[in-house]
């Protein structure tokens, strides 16, 4: 017989082990519970699929495990709705009336349930999801809901407009065209035929405004936390686009950026909000963060040129990056800024496209729709309509120059270029070249292979510089005389001058040049162009593109110029044939060294032994002298040479193929215009010349420049050429 102290000590034995097994347990549960929602929160759907399946391989009836199954089964990539409806339904009826459960089940019927009677369900949808929200202010799949709901809303009345009961779709999108007139609510489609009626539109942008704002305060609160608010935000960035509410969308999308640093759509919504407001640096920085962030293959979209360029001058290779970052620097207005100001606008357009004319839902990127390519290519319309009838939907997207129309057949929110019925076809006829065609599924691909892409940043206040380049080779390296011509204009000289290789990927600082633009106080008007200033800088033997950029007090102009590679060839040659307004022998010779990060101006400079004045035009009064400069190079090195010159002048225009004319000028001298002829011995392998033309008597027109040097030892020769204009 035990002892009675024995079966009490093995009693309290069990109960302590007992104890400690039951507080494992639930650490074990409060463990795998913690993991699972922490992967959730992170977007790790897997992760939490695969702890929540170990708590209830263990605990198969657990409340809170089963709520965080058929949660994960409906909001991960591809989503169980089977699987979501089993784990609710092994839940107590208790538990099922509870405010999470409520709210998974409104996301089955929302998202999954029947389509049968739509307009009811969807009433019944806004009301389940009010009463939980009512419930509890945070529930944020009632708020997404109710957002969904009121976007989906905003949809169908933004830019909505109502035509008379009476009126002839056909006859309308065959005319449609924009016209002026009518209350605040009330404008008018005008068919273009002076001696008919314009027919009346009745429109109330009230009602889309208010589902827009309401959407707005839903999605807000969507956006911060819950399985879906990364969808919220997307939905609620194109609210805001559609309402034009950028400020809203900037401070939502820094709020979603602070809690999913990891995240794309966070940084690209808040680079178009930021690019909307005018902060165009700014929004290439959010850009570039969240392209970042973006698949590889979607990377590219947004600098695809191909996306801009008429159909007849796309990339022969698709994703050739080179030939891209060349066609986005030379659309760039301002080498000398930060940023690439019309490629920020393009990426601008590609997410507002994206926005407006995707299908999140369907996996339809804006950028593969028919509208979107349209907005991309050509921006933000001056005018949007849209309207329906018992067939179709209509989108009407007008830029003043043309005007575009797309039909949703199935109203499903995916439009197309409109076509006319089969019976209308004889209305079609060809496409013209104005802004309006009957077929658009015609005349769009003829369009869109031939009108050049637009730009929206404000181009009214771009003046051209006018110049002539020439380059000269050096010992180690080349020189490039870029002479200017600034535009005639009633306002006083810029504020700087800035000169940008693009090679060295930076400005040339300030101390590396002397800007004599800026001292200056005369205005631009009162310096005529035969008074240009000249840049003058030093090159190595790559290809370079400069652009010189001058900033106005109300306007800027710029010079884009391209040196090509120098030749590898070592034989007799001859330097770019530079045209003066006047030369001077001099004392002064400049002794260029290599340096990318300098540059001089002035009026003139200095060249072995020569002040040259070049012409930032080329053109001249009758009877002004023409001085012509120019080099050789490639001579025997220690022996002398005589090298014979010829310089003519004669009428015509330089083209591709400048053999025959060149041949009429040498080969017939006696017929130029002007001509000069001498020999002259030169000693060591590189020489410089400068001839006068006299244009005394020479009528206006359009004239070819052409110097030929022949070294008579050898028998080498070679021509340069230029064409210039006698006013």
């Amino acid at each position: 017989m035990r002892h009675p102290y024995t079966i009490v000590i093995l009693f309290i034995s069990f109960a302590l082990i007992g104890a400690i097994d039951a507080r494992a347990q639930a650490d074990a549960r409060e463990s795998h519970l913690a993991a699972t929602q922490s992967a959730i929160a992170s977007g790790h759907w897997m992760e939490a699929e695969k702890e929540i399946d170990q708590l209830l391989l263990r605990w198969p009836k657990d409340e809170a495990g089963l709520q965080l199954k058929a949660q994960i089964a409906l909001f991960k990539p591809i989503p169980d709705v089977s699987a979501a409806k089993k784990a609710i339904s092994t839940l107590p009826r208790a538990v099922r009336n509870s405010q999470t459960v409520k709210e998974l089940d409104l996301w089955i019927d929302f998202k999954y349930g029947s389509s049968f009677m739509p307009s009811v369900k969807l009433m019944l949808h806004q009301r389940r999801a009010k009463k939980l929200v009512e419930d509890d202010p945070n529930s944020y799949l009632g708020h997404f809901i109710l957002g969904a709901i009121e976007l989906s809303d905003f949809r169908d009345t933004h830019n909505a407009v109502r035509l008379p009961v009476n009126a002839d779709m056909e006859s309308v999108l065959e005319n449609l065209s924009p016209a002026t007139g009518g209350a605040t609510n009330k404008n008018y489609l005008s068919n273009g035929n002076p001696l008919s009626y314009d027919i009346p539109i009745l429109r109330n942008d009230a009602i889309g405004e208010a589902h827009g704002d309401q959407a707005l305060t839903h999605l807000a609160f969507a956006s911060l936390n819950g399985s879906l608010r990364e969808l919220g935000l997307r939905y609620l960035a194109e609210t805001s686009a559609r309402r034009g509410k950028y400020a809203y969308l900037d401070s939502v999308a820094t709020n979603f950026i602070r809690t999913n640093p990891m995240q794309a759509s966070g940084y690209l919504y808040k680079g178009l909000a930021l690019f909307m407001k005018g902060s165009v640096t700014d929004a290439e920085i959010y850009f570039e963060l969240g392209i970042d962030k973006l698949p590889e293959d979607e990377k590219w979209i947004y600098t695809d040129p191909n996306l801009v360029l008429s159909t007849s001058k796309k990339m022969d290779e698709p994703t050739d990056q080179n030939a891209a970052s060349d066609y986005w620097a030379d659309q760039d207005p301002y080498w000398s800024t930060p940023v690439n100001e019309r490629l920020t606008e393009h990426r601008s357009r590609v997410v507002y496209a994206d926005l407006v004319w995707g299908d999140v839902d369907d996996g339809l990127r804006g950028w593969d729709t028919e509208p979107g390519q349209v907005q991309i290519r050509y921006g933000w319309p001056q005018r949007s309509i849209q309207f329906q009838d018992e067939m179709s939907r209509y989108y009407q997207l007008d830029y003043g120059y043309r005007s575009w129309i797309f039909m949703d057949p199935s109203k499903t929110g995916q439009y197309v270029f409109w076509t006319p019925r089969s019976d209308r076809a004889a209305f079609s006829g060809l496409c013209d070249r104005g802004r309006m065609a009957i077929d658009y599924a015609v005349c769009a691909e003829e369009w869109l292979r031939d009108d050049p892409e637009r730009t929206q940043i404000d181009q009214s206040k771009r003046l051209d510089l006018k110049s002539s380049m020439s380059v000269f080779e050096d010992v180690n390296g080349r020189t490039v005389s870029l002479p200017l011509c600034f535009p005639t204009t009633d306002q006083l000289p810029g504020p700087s001058v800035t000169i940008f290789d693009r090679k060295a990927g930076e400005p040339i600082p300030a101390s590396g040049r002397e800007l004599t633009f800026a001292e200056r106080t005369r205005h631009w008007s009162e310096m005529p162009c035969d008074i240009g200033y000249v840049v003058v800088q030093q090159i190595d033997m790559g290809a370079h593109e400069i652009s010189v950029e001058v900033d106005g007090q109300r306007s800027f102009a710029t010079k884009r110029i391209h040196v090509d590679e120098a030749s590898s060839e070592s034989g007799f040659r001859l330097s770019d044939l530079l045209v003066a307004r006047l030369i001077e022998e001099s004392d002064l010779s400049s002794s260029p060294t290599i340096d990318s990060h300098s540059a001089e101006t002035g009026l003139a400079f200095n060249r072995m032994g020569k002040t040259i004045y070049p012409k930032p035009e080329l053109s001249f009064d009758s009877g002004a002298p023409v001085y012509l400069y120019f080099e050789t190079y490639g001579l025997e090195e220690g022996s002398a040479s005589t090298l014979q010159f010829q310089a003519a002048l004669v009428p015509g225009r330089l083209n591709n193929d400048t053999a025959p004319l060149l041949g009429q000028i040498f080969g017939m001298k006696e017929e130029a215009t002007v001509s000069v002829e001498f020999s002259q011995d030169v000693s060591g392998p590189t020489d410089s010349r400068y001839v006068i033309l006299e244009t005394k008597d020479v009528r206006q027109g359009s004239y070819v420049l052409a110097v030929r040097v022949v070294a008579q030892r050898t028998g080498e020769q070679a021509v340069i050429s230029r064409e210039i204009v006698i006013k």
